[in-house]
């Protein structure tokens, strides 16, 4: 096509070139010309093109020889000049346009020629066309005359249905405009009326998907208004056929109406071949770039894939540079860019994204006027980001603008608009916000009766209803707590509504469920509610996610399997409900990377085509995304478009095939929960003691291999735990003994570990999997150390701990073959901005001896990120003697302190990212600071931490830390180990039996001579410990709180993870 129609220039061109000045057609053939060059700008959007259309239209008015002849090249210089202000946004052709098509006009009117009658409808449409920007920026007036002029062109203009067509769209496009203007419904139903006679006289092409996509719009906007189900699923449908015909479907949110992730897909699918098949310099270009950015921020918000967000910022900033400053949708995209900004900023806390969204939708309130149909939009988006400015800075001016705002917003918007609900829940939201700071009772009063109106208004398979029943919800609660009222029924009723609607995002359904159990005392509908929200919640980390995003989600529902559980108990479910609530939501993110991960020799015997598509979803989703919107203009601009969808399809694909995977005789739980006889069996090497924390009780399920069995702690609270956890100092021995009595005493009782063992040798081994902030405690460590008795954990059994079942059952089902027999070595001595290790390299030295014997091959790389992770990847054993540093923000940020640690650290991140499974790593020993630690509470179900990470890369086992430990006592630790496994060989108890002898004996040296003072609780002298080593220093920036003149028990933070 383009070649035929640079053959017609051409031709053009040496028509107009051949022809005399003064020859009476040459102001046609140069009109021709500028007819042809105007066409092939319609389809290439090349500037110098439209440039010379405008240049020769003038040039053929001015050569004309027939007065007739005047309209019909005014008429094509209008339009010219109406397409160049299309793609350039410059006023000066606006108006000019205008003054063009009005001089048109009158020269038609002038002549009263039969032929001049469609000159004149031709050009009054020209004149339409120009006004269809135009009135976006005001004049109701002139929406009336162009509604006018298509209808008499509908009725009376056409020669045939091309152009009939054409006719009718425009005037439903005007109709459509009225009703936002004006809101008269009947307006609309008109619009969708005539609009369906334009496609019906439509053949299939690039005309009818426009058509049909304007229709779509057309019944989307009845449904907001009415609410009428079946116009959104026609509009669906209809939006449907559009992008089967053309590239590019509906310009508007349509598929985010009902929640269906399909829909949505399949929208941004065609947005980004819209883009893609559109030319750089074309006038559609920013509408498509705008759409397509619009519907990544509508799945952001359903899967809160921070890549996604980020990517519809960078567009909506795109969108916005390339649009002229008084281009009439300028503020229609700056809105869109505040309210992402504003997306960013929950999401990261990001104060600069917040005021900058914040700076934008005040400027384009400022600039936008009073009965303008985007001025609600616009308000009730400046109203939210001031209540998130308030969250941060507490300041009631914020707040009280934000309702100010919000009431404006609720006043502008028609009652019967179904978007009405939203901006009312948002005012609810933050009157319950002003309550809760000043206890107005007039506030929580009118937020229960805007909540209550929001949710009336909202259809029942809108997404929007479950967040709207939610906010009823907790207002009704509100009030509850202040006066002697019934409300709380009421808020069970919603909340269970809203748990139930599957339209609505996960995370709002998963809220839902929470508020039910803090405030229903029936613990069967307790269950039920909670039963459904974790089961929720693997849904919520869709493979495709990044581990980041995963992370962001699951901080959000942390403590919900364990009060799960709880509840499951209570309501007499029994062990195995239980069980498998904790197993479904908590360590998540460790189950979907050992699922990716898995090994499938099995699946490879039965099944090899399964298993090729399984590996290679796997290494699709294993590779990090690296997306860049700068290749949205250039010539890898299709590679991009695949690219960044790509891994979202493949994460679906990867779920199809596990499906189908499950098909296979014996592969029915393929990557799925465990069975009750797996669970047993996982206790086949020794007991397994979940102890779960709630606020609606405490139990531990014991597993053994023939039963499972619930302990009851009544002694103990979540309410204890946390406050034994926020006042630090785990190690101290008020601690141990407060554990001791409370939690493994009855553990170990309930299981017969009553006493030590006959056999020295032959030591019980039992693996802890504690949950909520007990996951920071010391159970292994536990007891009455200060009396000589075997009142302590370490005195009955070894200890080891996991994250959950499954992690025990995936680590033993894991090819042990060893393929690599090198140890490596990191001691950091000395490491920037930390303080100095003086026997770091003393304790590397000691290991290494050992392992030479084992025998290992030793290696000491340089001290630099990358030397490491080389070794890293084929190593047997990797010893890290040094500092560990854990962020109290983003655990994933944690990390070893390496020599580049400042630029380049080794993260959590990275070795999550790492698979070093093809070598069977053994044992990765951290002999560092809090490398088991977790400091923020919201990611205690995921205990993500370097030990942890370690494991998931591949280590068989890991030793670490829960806190600080002492420079000197690291080498004793790591000795006594090191010749444990070297004297029982390379072997699971080995590793086990390893750390369970040095932490007694270091217990017992504790235990001989302590005491800095001189008197133990009762007054007996017990003497003092010296030291021949200097002075001690912790593998940390921190020192040791010491308490009661008790020597620090350097000896109890050293624990092991999944021993076998």
């Amino acid at each position: 096509m383009a070649d035929l129609d640079t053959a017609a220039v051409q031709v053009a061109r040496q028509l107009v070139e051949t022809t005399p000045d003064d020859h009476p057609n040459r102001a046609a053939r140069i009109r021709s010309l500028a007819l042809q060059l105007g066409e092939r700008f319609g389809k290439t959007a090349v500037r110098a093109d439209i440039d010379e259309a405008v240049y020769l239209s003038r040039e053929s008015i001015d050569r004309i020889v027939d007065k007739h002849d005047r309209a019909k090249h005014l008429d094509t210089l209008g339009t010219h000049l109406s397409q160049r202000y299309l793609q350039t946004g410059d006023a000066s052709d606006l108006e000019e346009a205008i003054q063009v098509s009005e001089q048109a006009i009158e020269a038609c009117e002038r002549s009263m020629l039969p032929q001049m009658v469609q000159i004149e409808l031709d050009t009054r449409l020209t004149l339409e066309i120009v006004w269809v920007t135009y009135i976006r920026a005001g004049a109701l007036g002139d929406l009336e005359e162009a509604i006018q002029v298509m209808r008499q062109a509908a009725t009376h203009g056409a020669n045939d249905n091309t152009e009939k067509a054409m006719y009718l769209t425009s005037l439903g496009n005007k109709l459509a405009d009225r009703f936002e203007r004006t809101g008269h419904i009947e307006d609309l139903d008109e619009a969708i009326q005539v609009s369906r006679q334009a496609v019906k006289i439509t053949p299939s092409g690039p005309a009818r998907a426009t058509y049909l996509s304007n229709l779509a719009n057309q019944l989307d906007d009845r449904y907001l208004r009415k609410g009428t189900v079946d116009d959104l699923k026609e509009a669906i449908t209809i939006a449907n056929q559009a992008v089967s015909c053309a590239t590019a479907g509906p310009s508007r949110a349509i598929y985010s109406r009902v929640g269906d992730m399909g829909d949505l897909d399949e929208a941004i699918r065609f947005a980004w071949q819209a883009v893609d098949l559109t030319p750089n310099n074309h006038p559609d270009r920013v509408k498509y770039l705008d759409n397509l950015g619009s519907r990544l921020g509508d799945r952001y918000i359903r899967t809160e894939a921070i890549s996604e967000l980020e990517e519809s910022i960078q567009i909506a900033r795109r969108v916005v540079k390339s649009t002229p400053k008084d281009h009439p949708d300028l503020p229609r995209y700056l809105g869109t860019l505040s309210a992402r900004l504003d997306d960013k900023h929950i999401r990261t806390g990001a104060t600069l994204d917040l005021e900058e969204a914040i700076q934008l939708s005040k400027q384009i309130i400022g600039a936008t006027s009073d009965d303008h149909p985007n001025r609600t939009m616009y308000l009730s988006n400046l109203g939210n980001q001031l209540n998130n400015k308030y969250s941060r800075t507490k300041s009631m001016s914020d707040l009280d603008e934000a309702i100010r705002v919000t009431r404006q917003a609720v006043d502008s918007i028609p009652k019967d608009r179904i978007e009405r609900a939203a901006v009312l829940r948002n005012l609810s939201v933050q009157l319950g916000d002003r309550f809760e700071s000043t206890s107005s009772l007039n506030d929580i009063e009118e937020a229960i009766q805007v909540a209550r109106e929001a949710v009336y208004a909202t259809p029942l398979a809108h997404p929007d209803r479950a967040s709207c029943m939610v906010s009823l919800g907790y207002r009704l609660e509100d009030r509850d707590n202040t006066e002697d009222r019934n409300d709380v029924d009421e808020a069970i009723v919603l909340y269970q509504g809203a748990l139930q609607l599957s339209s609505s995002t996960l995370i709002t359904r998963i809220e839902a469920g929470q508020a039910l159990l803090h405030c229903s005392s029936d613990w069967e509908q307790c269950y039920e509610a909670a039963k459904l929200a974790v089961s929720l919640i693997r849904g919520l980390t869709l493979r495709s996610l990044e581990n980041s995003d995963r992370r962001h989600l699951l901080r959000q529902v942390v403590g919900l399997a364990s009060d799960a559980a709880a509840v499951a108990l209570r309501a007499d479910k029994g062990p195995l409900a239980a069980l498998d609530l904790l197993e479904q939501g908590r360590g998540v993110l460790w189950a979907s990377v050992e699922e990716i991960r898995a090994d499938i020799l099995p699946l490879q015997e039965r099944n090899p085509e399964l298993a090729r598509a399984f590996i290679r979803l796997r290494e699709e989703l294993e590779t990090p995304p690296s997306v860049d919107t700068n290749a949205l203009d250039g010539p890898d601009k299709a590679s991009w478009l695949a690219k960044a969808n790509r891994r979202y399809d493949a994460g679906k694909e990867f779920d199809k095939l596990v499906d189908e995977i499950r098909k296979l005789a014996g592969f029915e739980g393929f990557l799925g929960l465990a069975k009750e006889t797996d669970i047993k069996a996982a206790a086949s090497h020794g007991p397994i003691a979940v102890i779960n924390i709630s606020e609606y009780g405490c139990d531990a399920i014991l597993i053994e291999q023939d039963q499972l069995k619930v302990v009851e702690l009544s002694s103990l609270s979540e309410e204890q735990v946390a406050e034994r956890a926020n006042n630090g100092d785990l190690g101290h021995l008020g601690v141990l003994e407060w554990l001791w009595e409370t939690i493994t005493e009855p553990i170990l009782e309930a299981l017969g570990f009553d006493k030590p063992p006959d056999d020295a040798a032959d030591w019980p081994h039992i693996w802890w999997i504690p949950t909520g902030s007990l996951t920071r405690f010391p159970l292994h460590a536990a007891g009455y150390h200060r009396r000589q008795s075997s009142e302590a954990v370490l005195d009955r059994a070894m200890s080891s701990y996991s994250t959950s079942i499954k992690a025990i059952i995936d680590a033993r089902r894991r090819n042990n073959t060893p393929t690599a027999a090198r140890a490596l070595f990191v001691a950091m001595e000395n490491t920037p901005e930390s303080t100095p290790l003086r026997f770091a390299n003393e304790e590397v030295a000691t290991v290494k001896t050992i392992c030479r014997s084992i025998p290992l091959d030793a290696v000491e790389p340089g001290r630099r990120r990358e030397d490491v992770t080389s070794y890293l990847r084929d190593c047997r054993v990797f010893h890290f003697a040094g500092h560990g540093y854990t962020d109290t923000e983003d655990p994933a940020k944690s990390h070893f302190r390496l020599e580049d640690w400042k630029d380049n650290p080794l993260t959590v991140a990275d070795l999550l990212e790492m698979n070093l499974r093809e070598h069977s790593p053994f044992l990765a020993y951290l002999s560092a600071c809090g490398t088991g630690q977790v400091k923020d509470e919201r990611y205690i179900d995921e205990s993500v931490h370097l030990i942890n990470a370690c494991q998931l890369a591949g280590f068989r086992h890991v030793i670490g830390t829960l806190w600080e430990v002492s420079d000197t006592i690291c080498i004793d630790m790591a000795r006594i180990t090191y010749e444990v496994i070297r004297d029982g060989g390379m072997t699971d108890e080995s590793v086990c039996r390893g750390l369970h002898m040095a932490s007694r004996a270091l217990r017992d040296t504790w235990r001989s001579g302590s005491f800095l003072g001189n008197k133990d609780a009762s007054g007996a002298n017990i003497g003092t410990q010296t030291h021949r080593r200097p002075k001690r220093l912790p593998r940390d920036a921190s020192l040791l709180i010491q308490r009661d003149k008790v020597a620090p028990l350097h000896w109890v933070p050293f624990y092991n993870n999944l021993s076998l």
